[in-house]
């Protein structure tokens, strides 16, 4: 890993080394939260703009080593203040004489780009903002002036006041307290009810195969276990097997970017750590192929989406529309039940952990995003609010995700009810792929590729239009999913005589054909990173190839590997113990931001930031969140996946049992009024 790092490390420029960073104002400096904490009562996060100076060297070196893209704003200041220590340091300076007398420089500067949080988030913080803001800005321009002959225009973020430092608990909280108690007594019941019931079985009938409680075993932690274990079943299940190994990678690999974005994110020592390697035409490819990665489960889903619709087609005597609301009904069953479960824990008991002094920035103002905006994420739109806005904004691929399934269920219904119309859906489809991004790009004037993510991590992305504008929407990120669907008629129409697919020219061509426009597309992009400042006319044509490629190569190799019995990759990737693994990350995507919020959460002042932080910050999230996956999987996912989609009426039968229970309690109260 380290050599890696050090090989990303060389720079292809001298622009990250021609200034002695060591001589600037550190970005974030501190004071120690744990005696603040002990020996005064506010905590206050405040950042400045340092004025120009133009007669200053300083200032003109950090002027123009900002400029570039990949480099950090290094006139945007970051400080952490105990106010009472500020206060007691003004008054102590106040005695005595000062040789050095602080310019006056209180105007403010406007800044063109996002770096505060929005003061709705802070309430509490306002009076003592509007008490303290004069003093905090005089005790940090006395220490800047003093060491660099600067000052700069601070604004104070948001205060932490001890007296108030432990979250009180709202009905909400109670009511998630409630609901978790309730599932683990369900699970705990189920499993042992469900044993005793095979137990008591297997005395009495030995020679048959045993079932136990069909209503405890909803909730039986062993079944849901052997679920979670057991082999693919059906033939779409069993040729894309590999599937799972792939969802394994994908979500490591989003787990190391957002743990790279979040070591951006955080108060460092050693920023220049960040810039450095962004320097390399390696690290320039890696970065403007990362948002490629969720491409990745878009194409996954989008052929196992079409396989399975069609195999349930072709048993079909006739084809209503009617399918397509049973279908979006029962993918809402599959995937509702775990996200509102996160969303509820979201607002209440993750918001109860507080740690340090990126509390109230990170996980405080998430849950506040979310009761402003639960309904986005309810009714699945919230890939279209602002990022300002949005309620854990990683979300927005499920809301994309049921988005691209709704039009994919309808296209292919549409197809199959009326063939002649196949090529025009097919049509729309590519046009769309294509079209909508390229617009996009012209219109916003966005370059075609993600540039350094330098500057808009320290908001985490929120003043990036890039991401805003060509990643979150659905139309602007159909690629993935649209070739999946592809894939998916193609598998369906080849399954049964994969030869002649596997052996035509044509589609050996595109196996090799999307490797070589992939390294066509993206080997020369650290040409383009971070430099682009006008769109030019062939810019958004670049930039929707370099967007549809990643997801036709996926699609293209996984009907590859699907058709091929005897491919290595697929025996790899068909690994036992990635398929448990697979089936578990749709969980482990969500609560993986709850683990790196909380992260977040522990930061108490700027940490060393060195070769090995984000990858032991990936490890230990990757293993959190799947400990966590594994418990939501057996306590809320695959329970409700068997109430609802079991092959028994397990819904029914306990509306059976609860209707009996009516009538039996009915007629003893009938006996005693009697």
């Amino acid at each position: 890993m380290k050599l890696l790092l050090i090989i990303l490390g060389i720079t292809t420029g001298i622009s990250a080394l021609a200034y002695n960073r060591s001589a600037w104002p550190d970005l974030y400096q501190y004071d120690n939260y744990g005696q603040c904490q002990n020996h005064g009562r506010h905590f206050c996060l405040v950042k400045g703009l340092i004025h120009p100076d133009p007669s200053n060297e300083l200032w003109l070196q950090i002027k123009n080593h900002s400029q570039d893209a990949r480099h950090y704003r290094w006139y945007l200041l970051e400080r952490g203040v105990c106010l009472e220590e500020c206060l007691r340091q003004l008054e102590v300076d106040g005695d005595r004489p000062r040789d050095d007398p602080l310019p006056i420089r209180k105007e403010a500067i406007e800044a063109d780009f996002l770096y505060l949080a929005d003061a709705k988030y802070f309430p509490e913080s306002k009076e003592i903002i509007s008490k303290h803001h004069a003093s905090i800005s005089e005790c940090l321009n006395r220490k800047l002036f003093r060491k660099y002959g600067m000052t700069a225009a601070w604004k104070i973020e948001y205060c932490q006041d001890f007296n108030r430092f432990t979250p009180t608990l709202e009905s909400a909280d109670y009511l998630s307290i409630l609901l978790l108690v309730i599932l683990c007594s369900l699970a705990i019941a189920g499993t042992v009810v469900d044993r005793r019931l095979q137990r008591k079985r297997a005395v009495e009938q030995p020679d048959k195969v045993v079932k136990g409680s069909p209503i405890a075993s909803i909730f039986s932690i062993p079944q849901n276990l052997r679920i979670l274990m057991e082999p693919p079943k059906s033939s779409l299940s069993r040729d894309f097997k590999f599937l799972e190994g792939m969802r394994f990678l994908s979500i490591i690999c989003i787990i190391q970017l957002h743990s790279s974005i979040t070591m951006m994110y955080i108060p460092v020592k050693n920023p220049s750590f960040n810039e450095d390697p962004l320097h390399s035409p390696i690290a320039a490819i890696i970065a403007a192929l990362s948002p490629n990665v969720v491409q990745s489960f878009f194409t996954i889903a989008g052929i196992l989406m079409a396989g399975t619709l069609l195999d349930h087609m072709e048993k079909q005597s006739q084809i209503t529309w009617k399918l397509v609301a049973d279908r979006i009904l029962n993918r809402m069953k599959r995937i509702a039940p775990l996200y509102l479960y996160f969303a509820l824990f979201s607002l209440t008991l993750n918001r109860l952990i507080r740690l340090g002094p990126l509390y109230d920035r990170s996980v405080n103002s998430e849950c506040l995003k979310c009761r402003n905006s639960w309904w986005a994420n309810v009714l699945f739109l919230n890939n279209y609010r602002e990022v300002t806005e949005n309620c854990f904004a990683t979300s927005w691929y499920l809301s994309a995700d049921l988005q691209f399934y709704v039009f994919g269920v309808i296209s292919l219904t549409a197809m199959k009810k009326y063939p002649q119309c196949k090529k025009y859906w097919i049509g729309f489809m590519l046009l769309l792929n294509f079209v909508a991004p390229a617009a996009v790009m012209w219109i916003a004037n966005l370059p075609p590729l993600l540039g350094p993510l330098t500057k808009s991590a320290v908001s985490l992305l929120a003043d990036e239009k890039w991401i805003a504008q060509l990643y979150f929407p659905s139309y602007t990120s159909s690629a993935g999913y649209f070739y999946g669907i592809l894939a998916g008629l193609i598998y369906h129409r080849f399954k049964s005589h994969p030869e002649r697919l596997i052996g035509s020219q044509i589609f050996k061509a595109a196996k090799w054909g999307s490797v070589l426009l992939l390294l066509t597309c993206y080997g020369p992009s650290f040409l383009l990173f971070g430099q682009v400042t006008e769109v030019r006319w062939w810019m958004p044509i670049y930039g929707a190839l370099s967007k549809n490629i990643w997801g036709f190569l996926c699609a293209v190799h996984f009907l590859d590997m699907a058709l091929s019995k005897a491919s290595s990759a697929r025996s790899i990737l068909e690994h036992r113990w990635l398929q448990p693994l697979g089936k578990l990350t749709y969980s482990v995507y969500l609560f993986h931001t709850v683990v790196i919020f909380q992260f977040m959460n522990m930061v108490q002042s700027p940490v060393s930031n060195d070769s090995s932080s984000a990858f032991y910050l990936m490890i230990g999230t990757l293993i959190l969140s799947y400990l966590i996956g594994l418990v939501m999987f057996l306590l809320v996912e695959q329970p409700a996946a068997n109430l609802f989609n079991g092959k028994n009426n397990y819904l029914g039968l306990m509306m059976q049992y609860a209707s009996d229970a009516a009538r039996q309690y009915s007629k003893i109260v009938n006996k005693k009024g009697n």
